[in-house]
C-alpha cells in the first residue's frame, strides 16, 4: 500500500504498530505499518521519527516530494518482501480489489493536484486566480467521480479529463 501525506496540516505517527494519519487534528486513517510499502511525504506534512524508524524496519520506502510534485529525496530499502509480492498477486487476481486500489490512487493523486493549485494560486490575483480556483472545483468533481468509478477504464478516462484541466492550470502558476 502507498500512503500519501501531501496536504498541509497532515500528520502521521506510529501507534501500536499502526500508521495513524491525522488532518487538522482528526484521524482520517489507521493502517497496519506492516502493509505499507511506500510513503510519499510533502513539505507541509509532519511525520514522527518513531514512524520513520518503524517504516524502515518494515522495509517501506519513503519519498519526499516538493510542493511542485518533484522528488526531493528518497529513502529506499531496496528489498521486495514476500508479503508485498503476495499482496500484489492478490490485487492482480481480484478485479474489485484492482478497482478499489486504482480508485484510491487516482483520488489521492487528484487531491494532491488540487492542493498544489490552491496553494500556489494565492500568489495570483484577479482573473488568473479565479481561473485556477474554477479548475480546482472541476477537479474536485472529477475526484468525486473517481471515488465512485465502476471500472478501471472509467478511471483512465477521468484521469485524462483531469490531465486536460490540471496541466494548463499548472503552467499558469
Amino acid at each position: 500500500m502507498v500512503v500519501y501525506l501531501l496536504e498541509k496540516g497532515t500528520t502521521a505517527r506510529k501507534a501500536g504498530g499502526r500508521l495513524i494519519v491525522e488532518r487538522k487534528g482528526k484521524q482520517v486513517s489507521s493502517t497496519p505499518i506492516a502493509t505499507v510499502e511506500r510513503v510519499l511525504i510533502g513539505p507541509l506534512a509532519q511525520v514522527t521519527t518513531q514512524l520513520i524508524f518503524a517504516l524502515l524496519q518494515e522495509k517501506a520506502d519513503l519519498a519526499f516530494v516538493s510542493g511542485k510534485g518533484r522528488t526531493a529525496g528518497v529513502i529506499e530499502t531496496g528489498e521486495t518482501t514476500l508479503l508485498s509480492l503476495f499482496s500484489q498477486k492478490r490485487i492482480a487476481d481480484c478485479a474489485p480489489l484492482r478497482l478499489e486500489l486504482a480508485s484510491r490512487l487516482v483520488v489521492e493523486k487528484i487531491r494532491g493536484q488540487r492542493a498544489l493549485l490552491l496553494r500556489h494560486c494565492k500568489r495570483l490575483a484577479g482573473e488568473e486566480r479565479q481561473a485556477i480556483r474554477e479548475t480546482s472545483w472541476g477537479l474536485r468533481a472529477l475526484q468525486q467521480k473517481a471515488a465512485r468509478a465502476g471500472s478501471v477504464e472509467e478511471l483512465r478516462g477521468l484521469e485524462g479529463m483531469v490531465a486536460r484541466s490540471y496541466f494548463p492550470a499548472l503552467s499558469r502558476l
